[in-house]
């Protein structure tokens, strides 16, 4: 199965979004995208830019509170949208999945002022995906796919982070194009 995920030229650079973060100065800013996107170079790069944002990846909750079970997992879910409904900073996860419910819930209550949507083709995900020596605790042990990879771009799209849409719920969404590899 050959799987493209196309991107259009309207993306942002890494560098572009940075300094669209510094001139907005953002106190909430969510970081999406499908399994290795690029979304922690991303918010990485916008924590350079505005060290006083703390930030808030499921990943490091799922380190936190060994996810390796599904009780883990669901432990650090609850931190992870707790964190998400009470704080201000960076928030990364894939916006699909279990998470995107409880997120569109938050957001109604307590916005973003700004949402990044990371766009990368299948085949630099997968190439990240084979290069990663370690992985978070997470309680199903099948590695990503490309079909995976590929379908939660595809839910992205269809929940309305779309390479044509600059607002999500009211709230300012930009796409930035991942590094390709």
């Amino acid at each position: 199965m050959d799987l493209v995920l196309k991107v259009s030229v309207a993306a942002l650079t890494v560098d572009e979004l940075c300094g669209l973060c510094q001139s907005i100065d953002p106190a909430r800013v969510l970081v999406i995208g499908t399994i290795a996107s690029g979304k922690s170079f991303t918010v990485d790069r916008i924590k350079e830019k505005l060290p006083y944002l703390t930030i808030n990846a499921i990943d490091n909750y799922r380190r936190e509170y060994q996810a390796s079970t599904k009780a883990g997992e669901f432990i650090a879910q609850s931190k992870f949208l707790k964190a998400m409904s009470l704080s201000k900073g960076i928030f990364e996860f894939t916006g699909a999945g279990p998470l995107f419910a409880p997120m569109e819930e938050i957001c109604s209550t307590n916005p973003f002022d700004l949402i990044v949507r990371i766009h990368s083709p299948v085949d630099a995900c997968m190439q990240r995906v084979r290069a990663r020596s370690s992985w978070p605790p997470y309680p199903y042990p099948e590695l990503p796919t490309e079909e995976m990879i590929f379908s939660i771009g595809k839910k992205l799209d269809s929940q309305g982070f779309s390479i044509g849409s600059n607002y999500w719920k009211e709230q300012k969404l930009v796409h930035v194009s991942g590094v390709k590899g």
